[in-house]
């Protein structure tokens, strides 16, 4: 989707590590029940159930307060969830401690001890995040800690128009996103991007993530959705490294 241009006289917020570190300290301390995964984490679990029942070790990438961790959890699998966010990592330690399976919250320093060892990880709502370097980044780190084979399951907003959310910094005059998206995805788009970093992808698909459960409340709210917001919003992608 091409993106509208700001107003002259306007500039972006540079996003830097230290800028998004503490843009994500802040959300996930006031914020905790904005992340995607505190309403969508049980439907995800069952819609990917296939993915998870086949692996042993699974990695959440981006993991925020640990909403998607919880649902994993759940399990019989081992799990573990990275962040770049310390009090994001400080919040699942405390959370899921007592949890026998869960491997630990891990930060960027231990990322080198966990290489090949997951069967399947998530990145839920990560890309949509990431400039041309952090993405390139994110998408190495979480290959590394794949086993050849393994799959990826990749969940961001489809075709999104970054404007709707576009908020002005009265103390700086800068131009931010809401919740701090850089860019915007399409299946094609981030199906040749996971190619180019070396994933074989399996499918890639435009849907509505209220229709995932079943429920009546969540067809109505499917229906309402999409008549409000003229179709399918979320785009997953499940890929395989090569």
């Amino acid at each position: 989707m091409k993106q509208p241009q700001l107003p002259p006289g306007y500039e972006f917020v540079k996003w830097d590590e230290a800028n998004v570190k503490r843009f994500w300290d802040f959300v996930s301390q006031a914020q905790p029940d904005a992340y995607f995964t505190k309403g969508a984490g049980s439907y995800l679990v069952s819609h990917f159930n296939p993915q998870i029942s086949q692996a042993d070790n699974i990695v959440d990438f981006g993991c925020g307060a640990g909403f998607f961790l919880d649902h994993l959890c759940n399990t019989d699998k081992k799990i573990a969830g990275f962040d770049l966010s310390d009090a994001s990592i400080r919040t699942v330690q405390e959370k899921f401690s007592d949890r026998p399976n869960f491997m630990g919250g891990l930060t960027r320093e231990a990322l080198g001890n966990f290489e090949g060892h997951f069967d399947l990880a998530f990145m839920l709502e990560v890309v949509e995040h990431l400039d041309d370097e952090p993405l390139k980044n994110a998408l190495a780190d979480v290959r590394s800690l794949l086993k050849p084979g393994a799959r990826l399951i990749i969940t961001t907003p489809n075709e999104e128009n970054l404007s709707d959310n576009w908020i002005c910094c009265p103390d700086t005059g800068r131009i931010f996103h809401r919740w701090q998206h850089v860019r915007s995805w399409s299946t094609h788009s981030l199906s040749q991007t996971l190619e180019g970093a070396g994933f074989e992808v399996e499918k890639a698909y435009a849907c509505n993530v209220l229709a995932l459960g079943l429920t009546p409340r969540a067809l109505v709210y499917r229906f309402a959705y999409w008549l409000l917001n003229h179709g399918n919003r979320n785009l997953f992608v499940i890929a395989r490294r090569r």
